[in-house]
C-alpha cells in the first residue's frame, strides 16, 4: 500500500536482470496507487519493463485491467502492440486498446507502417503473434481511409503469419471498405464471410449492418440485425446504430432515414434497457423524449379536435333560434 516502496521493489527486480514476470508488479504498482501518486516514475517503470511481458493463453480478469490502463502510458509503437498482442491472446478488448489503436492511426501511413513492423519483428524473434493484433492493424488502415493496405494486412494474416482470419478480421475489413465507400469490395467480403463458413459475432453483425444503412439498404441491414437479435449477439453498439437511424440522426457514419420512425427509436431505446445493453444515454434520453414528444402532440391534437367539435354542435344548435330572430 506504499507506492515508493512498490517502486523501490520493481526497480530492484530491474536492475537484477530479465528474468521476472512483471504483470504481478504492474498489479503491485496499481494497487499502491503508484499511477496516481507517482505518475512520471512508475511509467518510466512500466515503459521499460513490458518488453520482459511474457504470452500465455490465460490472464486474471484483475490483471487485465491493470494492462488496460497501462497501455495509453507507453511511449512507443512497439510497446503498445506488444501489450495489446499479449491481453489480445487472452480473446480480451478494452475501450483503452480502441483508443490505442485510434492514437497510432492518428499518426498516418508511417505510424501504421511501425505498428505491423512490430508484429513481423516479434515473429521474427520467435514471440507468439496474434490474430487480434493483427486486425488491429487493420483496423488502423481503415481509420486513415487506406484499403489498399487494409487489403495487404488482411492477407498477411496467413500469408506472412501463418494463422486463419477470424470474424473480427472480416469485420475490420469491412469498416475499412464501407469507409473508403468501395461497395464491390463490401459485397466480396461478406461473400467471403459466408464462403468461408465464418460465424457472425455481434462485431460482425454491427459492421454488416452499417455498412448496409450506408448503402441506403434499409431492408437488408434489419434483416441483418433481425438475424443478430434471434442469436441474442445485437450489442449495444449496434442497437445505437439503428436508435440513431430510426431518429433520423446522421451518426456512426451513416445518414439518419429521411422519415424518421420515433415510436420504433424509442422501442428499440426500451428493448436494449431491458436486455441491460451498454447504449449510450445520451441516446436512450433522446429517443424516449421523441416519443413523449409525440404523446404529447396527439393529446394536443385530440384536445384541440374535441374542442374543435363541440365549437361546431353548439354552433349548429344555436343556428335555428339565430334564424329565427332574424325573421
Amino acid at each position: 500500500r506504499h507506492a515508493p516502496a512498490a517502486m523501490l521493489c520493481m526497480r530492484a527486480l530491474l536492475d537484477g536482470g530479465d528474468v521476472f514476470d512483471p504483470l504481478p508488479a504492474f498489479v503491485l504498482l496499481a494497487n499502491a496507487g503508484a499511477f496516481n501518486t507517482h505518475p512520471a516514475e512508475a511509467e518510466r517503470l512500466v515503459n521499460e519493463s513490458v518488453r520482459l511481458v511474457r504470452p500465455r493463453n490465460f490472464i486474471s480478469l484483475d490483471i487485465l485491467h491493470v494492462l488496460q490502463r497501462i497501455v495509453p502510458l507507453l511511449g512507443d509503437t512497439a510497446s503498445k502492440m506488444w501489450l495489446m498482442n499479449v491481453t489480445m491472446l487472452c480473446n480480451y478488448k478494452s475501450r483503452d486498446q480502441i483508443q490505442a489503436i485510434k492514437e497510432i492511426a492518428s499518426g498516418g501511413q508511417e505510424a501504421v507502417d511501425d505498428a505491423y513492423l512490430a508484429l513481423e519483428r516479434f515473429q521474427a524473434e520467435g514471440k507468439v503473434v496474434s490474430v487480434g493484433a493483427i486486425n488491429s492493424v487493420i483496423q488502423m488502415c481503415g481509420l486513415i481511409d487506406d484499403l489498399d493496405r487494409a487489403s495487404q494486412t488482411f492477407e498477411a494474416i496467413s500469408g506472412v503469419f501463418g494463422l486463419d482470419p477470424d470474424a473480427s478480421s472480416y469485420s475490420a475489413m469491412l469498416e475499412a471498405a464501407s469507409r473508403a465507400r468501395d461497395w464491390a469490395a463490401v459485397d466480396q467480403i461478406l461473400e467471403q464471410v459466408s464462403s468461408a463458413g465464418i460465424r457472425y459475432v455481434g462485431e460482425t453483425y454491427r459492421h454488416a449492418c452499417q455498412v448496409r444503412l450506408r448503402q441506403r439498404k434499409e431492408q437488408v441491414a434489419l434483416e441483418l440485425f433481425d438475424q443478430a437479435r434471434a442469436a441474442n449477439l445485437a450489442r449495444g453498439g449496434t442497437y445505437a446504430l439503428f436508435i440513431c437511424y430510426f431518429m433520423g440522426e446522421n451518426q456512426y457514419g451513416v445518414r439518419g432515414r429521411k422519415k424518421p420512425d420515433l415510436a420504433r427509436a424509442a422501442a428499440l431505446a426500451e428493448e436494449a434497457v431491458d436486455k441491460g445493453l451498454r447504449v449510450r444515454s445520451d441516446i436512450i434520453k433522446r429517443a424516449r423524449a421523441a416519443v413523449e414528444r409525440i404523446s404529447e402532440d396527439v393529446s394536443e391534437f385530440e384536445t384541440a379536435a374535441a374542442d374543435g367539435l363541440t365549437a361546431a354542435t353548439t354552433s349548429t344548435a344555436a343556428a335555428p333560434a339565430d334564424e329565427a330572430a332574424a325573421r
